[in-house]
């Protein structure tokens, strides 16, 4: 069985819901998911790497979203979706 076969996603996969805005979607939610952790940007940790190593994965979880994000609408222009 694949996953057009079902019908929740074949519907999904038949255009109802656009993959642009499903791209959104997925920035949309990682910028709040990596802005949750930036949240206790200046919370106090033991040391000085906790900190660092807090901060830069909060920018990686929030960035990495996006860029996936945008990599996906780039290859949905290039294949006319």
């Amino acid at each position: 069985m694949r996953v057009g076969d079902l019908p929740i996603h074949g519907e999904l996969l038949k255009g109802h819901i656009s993959s642009l805005f499903l791209t959104l979607v997925l920035a949309f939610v990682s910028a709040v998911y990596g802005g949750l952790h930036a949240s206790a940007w200046n919370d106090f940790f033991p040391t000085w790497q906790e900190c660092l190593i807090w901060r830069i994965a909060s920018v990686v979880i929030a960035v990495t979203g996006i860029a996936v994000s945008f990599i996906c609408a780039i290859a949905n222009v290039e294949r006319g979706d």
